[in-house]
This record gives structure tokens, C-alpha cells and sequence, in this order.
């Protein structure tokens, strides 16, 4: 428990890493449903439609899942 407790404050210590990381986390999250509407307004209804879409859903959940914990770490820091 400790160790995770040091982890903690020092990923919080990272501002540039914690800001990289919600970066990246929102490019992932914004590409995933740039997909998704992509699929959704030019392609016709198919299988390969609908796998795009789960790609983009896949991807966008990712990258938000990134961007959270870039943001909660960045939140973090402020507190400590």
C-alpha cells in the first residue's frame, strides 16, 4: 500500500506527462467517434458498417479511459 501511495505522488509530481497523457487520451477518444459518424453517414448499411463502428466505439472508449486518468492524475496534483 505504500508503494502504491508513492506511485500516486509521484505521478502527480508529472504535470508535462499527466497533460501528454489526457492529449493523447482525447485524439484516441475524438478519432474513435470520428469514426463512428463517418460510418454512420456514408456508409451503407452492412457488416462493414457495423465493424467500423464497433472499431470506433472500441477506440473512443480507450482514449476516454486514457484521457481520465491523465486528467484525474492532473487533478491530483492540484490537490497535493
Amino acid at each position: 500500500m505504500n508503494s502504491f501511495k508513492q506511485w500516486i505522488i509521484q505521478r502527480a509530481e508529472d504535470d508535462r506527462a499527466n497533460m501528454r497523457l489526457f492529449s493523447i487520451g482525447a485524439v484516441l477518444f475524438f478519432f474513435g467517434l470520428g469514426l463512428v459518424v463517418f460510418a454512420n453517414q456514408r456508409l451503407l448499411p452492412s457488416l462493414g458498417q457495423e465493424l467500423m463502428v464497433l472499431f470506433g466505439l472500441i477506440i473512443g472508449g480507450i482514449g476516454a479511459l486514457i484521457a481520465l486518468a491523465g486528467y484525474l492524475a492532473l487533478l491530483l496534483s492540484r490537490f497535493l
